[in-house]
């Protein structure tokens, strides 16, 4: 069964009449939130409705692991963490080494990006996502470059 139509029935109650004809009602507690489920709701539903109901609603969610605000914490605890570390260097072995513990940190990142496009490319030709010649490029006529 499928949801064929869907409206308010008062402040807090969802009227909701499926496929086979048969209403249902949904009770909320808030009427603002009521509202916006509804709204949602219709949303959700196709612009035309299948009155066999065999359409089916499909939802899509977000697969990104990461969000902006994980990778801006945690850029910012590493780079705290990192200021810390190039302060203590200061203070304990002098300027010269801080110094060259900062001008050091561009080797290692240099490092993680290429272990990063390793990585990459090996999960790439496990998972299958390139072509068996290894080639990503390919010309318009469908043959590799």
């Amino acid at each position: 069964m499928a949801i064929q139509r869907a409206g308010l029935d008062g402040e807090t109650t969802i009227r909701i009449v499926l496929t086979d004809g048969e209403p249902r009602s949904i009770q909320g507690g808030n009427p603002t939130a009521t509202e916006l489920f509804l709204t949602a709701l219709n949303a959700a539903l196709p612009e035309e409705r299948d009155p066999a109901g065999i359409a089916l609603v499909t939802t899509e969610e977000d697969s990104s692991r990461f969000r902006t605000w994980h990778l801006v914490v945690g850029g910012g605890a590493v780079l705290l963490a990192y200021v810390g570390y190039v302060a203590w260097v200061g203070g304990t072995y002098g300027v010269p080494h801080a110094f060259l513990t900062t001008v050091s940190i561009l080797g290692t990142l240099f490092g993680l990006l290429c272990t990063n496009a390793a990585v990459s490319n090996f999960l790439d030709r496990v998972t299958g996502s390139v072509p068996e010649n290894g080639s990503r490029l390919s010309t318009a006529s469908g043959g590799t470059a």
